[in-house]
């Protein structure tokens, strides 16, 4: 199968999966609201937040309309660029090492990432929506449980409704944070599937060791009681578990664009 027809694969798919999610959300609320109420959310807008509860969601002040369109274009050309310069390090300085290969991935993950959560903010400002960035300062993040809460708030904003609260929420903590990264990594070794045809099982192991390091973020938090230096001890061993990790969701990736120069020791 050609990268391109992979491509497609996989963007139809999240298309249709988030599609779904939203029907869903307006089947689960529709008792209790009506239809004008969730058409954020069930609309085909990619990316729109799909939960919208709040009656002050919109900005009572009209947005700059100039500034988030520059947001936008700045947005649209960071993420090229990154993935172009990326690629030509990779193939430069880490031909022969799998870890610098992967460092370098990581650093562009999350500069793409970061202006594709801008763009999105810039749109959703743009339709008069309070929102904050789709991906939130990341790298300030002090656990796994805080990146989580950082990274694509309206997915977690679901998966707190849906799944979170309804495994049991803070009366079962340790069984509604699996929960929620179980259907995490089933919707993902889904997308995978319907993007190269098989389920490798890597997201699944990405989703359920960030469960695991959500579970454990309050043993984490105690390193703050030492300081400055509890601090920096804290961050530090989150973002590494994180970038360390992250090679299982990258081997997914993978198989659908090539993001290692050697086929990686991990890819089965």
């Amino acid at each position: 199968m050609s990268i391109e027809l992979r491509i497609i694969r996989a963007a139809i798919a999240v298309l249709v999966t988030i599609a779904s999610l939203r029907i869903y959300s307006y089947v689960r609320e529709r008792p209790r609201r009506g239809t004008r109420d969730f058409l954020d959310f069930v609309s085909l807008a990619l990316f729109s937040p799909h939960l919208v509860y709040s009656p002050h969601r919109y900005h009572s002040q009209p947005t700059p309309r100039a500034r988030e369109i520059a947001r936008m274009i700045v947005a649209l050309a960071v993420i090229p660029l990154t993935w172009i310069s990326i690629n030509r390090l990779i193939h430069r300085f880490a031909v022969d090492s799998f870890w610098l290969n992967h460092l370098l991935l990581v650093i562009g993950f999350v500069i793409i990432m970061t202006a594709f959560g801008q763009f999105s903010l810039a749109k959703w400002r743009l339709r008069g929506l309070r929102a904050k960035p789709l991906i939130d300062n990341i790298l300030l993040s002090r656990t796994p449980a805080d990146f989580w809460r950082r990274w694509s708030w309206p997915m977690h904003a679901w998966l707190f409704r849906y799944v979170y609260l309804p495994a049991g929420g803070t009366r079962h903590w340790i069984r509604a944070v699996l929960a929620v990264f179980f259907i995490s990594a089933l919707l993902h070794e889904i997308l995978a599937f319907a993007a190269i045809g098989r389920a490798t099982g890597h997201q699944t192991i990405f989703f359920m060791l960030s469960g695991l390091g959500v579970l454990a973020s309050p043993m984490l938090e105690r390193l703050a009681r030492f300081g400055i230096a509890g601090r920096i001890a804290m961050r530090t061993i989150t973002l590494s578990f994180l970038a360390v990790t992250a090679m299982f969701m990258f081997a997914t990736m993978n198989e659908i664009v090539p993001l290692y120069v050697k086929r990686a020791w991990l890819m089965w």
